[in-house]
């Protein structure tokens, strides 16, 4: 009886054990999936932001050297800034989406 005693409470701690580790196992797996999802949310801020001071530094470019046909710049940037700024967020929108897919449900 002492030694059926002795190996269920083996058992049972073997279990416990194996139930730490794989709760431990998870949380590791989740804090990761967690940083890498905030630091793809900056890295996607970050792009859009690097978008809109690349395109100020291209027309401060014209603004200086290209002076003659600055104007007819700023008139068809004025045109298609915002439609082209919406469709850059959503196509970096559509690739974080990828990314999330590819963090959390892998």
């Amino acid at each position: 009886m002492l030694i059926f005693t002795a190996l269920l409470g083996r058992v049972m701690h073997d279990f416990i054990i194996a139930w730490k580790i794989g709760i431990i196992e998870s949380a590791k797996h989740f804090t990761t999936a967690l940083g890498l999802s905030l630091l793809s949310v900056l890295g996607i801020k970050f792009m859009v932001v690097m978008l809109c001071a690349i395109f100020k530094s291209i027309m401060r470019f014209h603004e200086k050297y290209n002076q003659q046909h600055y104007d007819k710049l700023v008139s068809i940037s004025n045109t298609l800034s915002s439609p082209l700024f919406i469709l850059a967020k959503c196509v970096i929108s559509f690739g974080s989406v990828l990314i999330f897919y590819g963090i959390w449900l892998a």
